[in-house]
């Protein structure tokens, strides 16, 4: 759950800086405060998955994107011939 955090906290700021916006307009776009958006970025555990992909989405990135990182983090989608994890 912690690397998938960080895959959308890594693809919000790509995303954000690739369309030249600020903290503060991405809060404004989002209807957030520029320190939630400093949080989303910085994968804090007090932001919601939730949210982080609403954000994702109102910055226009298309669910197939925000589906390609989680599974590139290892969530849902990712490989079934992947090892088994020890527990």
């Amino acid at each position: 759950m912690v690397e998938l955090r960080l895959v959308l906290s890594r693809a919000l700021k790509e995303r954000r800086t690739k369309r030249g916006l600020t903290q503060t307009e991405v809060a404004r776009e989002i209807g957030s405060s520029q320190s939630r958006v400093a949080k989303m970025e910085a994968a804090d555990g007090s932001v919601s998955l939730d949210l982080l992909i609403r954000s994702l989405l109102a910055l226009q990135a298309r669910p197939s994107e925000i589906v390609g990182a989680i599974g590139a983090s290892g969530g849902i989608g990712a490989s079934e011939h992947a090892a088994p994890r020890e527990r």
